[in-house]
């Protein structure tokens, strides 16, 4: 069997269309994988290596009982180890929730005054107060009438002041000056000052960048994982396979996370007798492909083969390029 995608539509019916990726329903690998995943079962799982092989990638998967029975579960020895559906516990935790919630509904419902018990109204009866009239006052009036006295007034006389102004004359003398001689000063220039405009030195574009190809009779690309993007989009714009995507990263790890670096074949699909790879920023300035190998643990031959690194070429700060990992071949 070879190293190839399935993609269930398309297969004619040899395989299981509820086989696929746990995030990609549509496809799955076209040889056993602890990567595919049964849809099919509720709740899903994956299926045991040897079970994938006798029926779910071949035409028996018709006689599969998860496959005839929607409602089914896989069975648990035909499942890969460590996976469990969920049964009873899962039922009985919704039960405990609910009873708590609905203990802790009547306990504030005896603690809040009036939300469960109907609190008594009052009854206040309004008593009158007794109006109190005000007697009346005497008001006694004088029998004397007053004398007016007459009191002279008194007139001010002021005297007369005289003032005497006498100006007084300032003179305030002008200078001018005249000057005797006037100097004129003429500057002859003895050189003509030539400018010359030298441009700065700008590090020139980085050739190894991202979505950038890389290497020479096999070219790869390093992409940055977007949002809503898959491993289908990948292998269709690069005309590759989701199988050599996923042999020729080095540890790679599904799901596939926003902004994760992943090495894409450009323009072929078999990978036998390839490394994997993963992508690597280059930092420092002047570096040679064997200073880096040395640093990074690799072989600096397959460093500068697989990244077309010419003899005596330096790698400069931005470089993005593949660090070779030995792979074992399945």
């Amino acid at each position: 069997m070879g190293r190839e995608t399935v993609n269930n539509v398309t297969q004619g019916g040899r395989s299981c269309p509820y086989l696929g990726l746990v995030d990609d329903a549509d496809t799955s690998l076209a040889f056993p994988s602890a990567w595919n995943y049964c849809h099919r079962g509720r709740p899903g799982a994956t299926p045991s290596l040897r079970y994938q092989a006798e029926f779910c990638l071949g035409a028996g998967h018709s006689q599969c009982p998860v496959f005839q029975n929607q409602q089914a579960t896989l069975p648990r020895n035909t499942r890969v180890r460590g996976q469990q559906a969920p049964g009873r516990p899962f039922l009985a935790w919704t039960l405990i929730v609910v009873a708590i919630l609905a203990l802790g509904g009547l306990g504030w419902g005896l603690i809040t005054p009036g939300l469960i018990f109907p609190i008594p109204t009052p009854t206040y009866t309004a008593t009158p107060r007794p109006t109190l009239t005000p007697s009346p006052t005497r008001t006694s009036s004088p029998s004397s009438t007053p004398t007016a006295t007459d009191t002279p007034s008194i007139t001010p006389t002021l005297g007369t002041v005289t003032m005497t102004y006498t100006p007084t004359r300032t003179f305030t003398p002008t200078r001018t000056l005249t000057p005797s001689r006037t100097a004129t000063i003429t500057h002859t220039p003895s050189s003509t000052a030539t400018y010359s405009s030298t441009p700065s030195l700008m590090p020139p574009l980085s050739k190894r960048g991202l979505e950038m190809p890389i290497g020479g009779d096999l070219q790869f690309v390093i992409h940055k994982v977007k949002v809503g993007e898959n491993m289908n989009q990948y292998a269709a714009k690069y005309n590759t396979s989701i199988e050599a995507i996923v042999m020729i990263n080095y540890k790679l790890k599904t799901p596939l996370w926003e902004d994760t670096l992943l090495v894409i074949p450009v323009g072929f699909t078999d990978i036998s007798g390839l490394p994997s790879f993963e992508a690597h920023q280059v930092t420092e300035a002047d570096r040679s492909a064997e200073a880096l190998a040395a640093e990074l643990g690799v072989s600096a031959a397959d460093l500068a083969l697989y990244n077309a690194i010419a003899d005596g070429e330096l790698l400069q700060p931005g470089d993005w390029i593949l660090v070779p990992h030995s792979r074992a071949e399945t």
